[in-house]
C-alpha cells in the first residue's frame, strides 16, 4: 500500500509540473497511470477492510 500512494503523491506533484503540465500526451499518460495507481490502491484497501473483518 505504501508504495501505491507514493505513486500516486509523486504522479500528482508532477501534474502541477507546469513543464508536464503543457504536454497534453504527458499528462494523459501520468493520469491514467495516477487512475490505475488509485483503483488498485482502492481494491487493496477494500481487501485490508474485508480482513480485518474476519479477526
Amino acid at each position: 500500500m505504501e508504495k501505491l500512494e507514493s505513486e500516486i503523491q509523486e504522479y500528482h506533484a508532477t501534474l502541477i509540473n507546469p513543464d508536464i503540465f503543457q504536454d497534453h500526451e504527458k499528462v494523459l499518460d501520468i493520469q491514467q497511470k495516477l487512475e490505475k495507481a488509485q483503483v488498485s490502491l482502492d481494491l487493496l484497501i477494500e481487501e485490508w477492510a474485508e480482513l480485518e473483518e474476519m479477526i
